[in-house]
């Protein structure tokens, strides 16, 4: 059951000069919303963003039965808790411009990292915080743009991107065989690759252009 918990927890899972300027941006879209903070140097906008996402279940079991001498009652429950934090870096290159429509390519990467812990009939289970510990999750997008300038500090744009997302879960247990090391391995594997659509506004602070 612990381990059909963490393969799907990880599948669900399973994003200097004077004319430069600093940029933050919002992306409410189709299947992501997101935030940036980047420096905006030329046709160049380095950035980094973040996602964070908390989660969890519970589940209550209770049964009341004759056992042929007397009545019984079973009760146990199961909770979990789960926080997900995504960090990403990337590049926003501006290729085309064309009065105040500027279009763009847009670049980046992101290790998503999950923490959480589970409860069973009120006791913290603690190997299934360790567990999470071995989800290896990775993550990368490629996306075109545009932008259109309404101000030299102030944009709408829209972007359609490809999103890559992959992990790996390893469980590797040693016992002793006939005298002899022996190592049992179990590994799985999931990716995803959704394209995704998004509206950006976008906002430029210091000297520009």
């Amino acid at each position: 059951m612990k381990k059909s918990i963490l393969i799907a927890i990880m599948v669900f899972a399973i994003s200097l000069n004077a004319h430069s300027q600093f940029s933050f941006g919002v992306a409410p879209g189709i299947a992501t919303n997101s935030a940036y903070f980047g420096y905006k140097a030329g046709k160049v906008v380095p950035w980094i963003g973040l996602q964070a996402a908390n989660g969890g279940f519970k589940n209550e079991y209770k049964d009341h039965y004759y056992n042929g001498s007397e009545w019984v009652t079973d009760v146990s429950s199961r909770s979990v808790n789960l926080n997900l934090l995504m960090p990403s870096v990337g590049v926003k290159l501006f290729a085309v411009e064309k009065g105040g429509l500027k279009a763009y390519f847009n670049l980046s990467g992101s290790k998503p990292m999950i923490s959480g812990k589970m409860k069973e009939d009120g006791d913290v289970n603690e190997d299934f915080s360790e567990d999470l510990k071995k989800i290896k999750l990775f993550g990368a997008e490629l996306g075109f743009g545009a932008e259109y300038f309404f101000s030299n500090n102030f944009s709408i744009g829209g972007e359609y991107a490809i999103r890559f997302l992959g992990g790996n879960y390893t469980d590797r247990h040693e016992y002793e065989y006939w005298g002899e090391t022996a190592v049992e391995t179990d590994k799985f594997c999931a990716r995803i690759a959704p394209t995704i659509a998004k509206i950006t506004l976008n906002f430029y602070f210091g000297g520009g252009e």
